[in-house]
């Protein structure tokens, strides 16, 4: 998790950065996510349910 957002962090398979709103239980997992915004230098999504 970022400590400054809450948020968790992750990378893309093409190795973009990205962070997204969820629970813990999705650490360590592959996981469907729409990407929604550039950020600065990441890019925020969510989880595809």
């Amino acid at each position: 998790r970022d400590r400054k957002s809450g948020k968790l962090k992750g990378h893309t398979d093409n190795y973009i950065p990205i962070s997204l709103d969820g629970p813990d239980s999705l650490k360590n997992q592959l996981i469907p996510v729409t990407l929604q915004q550039v950020s600065g230098d990441h890019v925020e999504g969510c989880a595809l349910s």
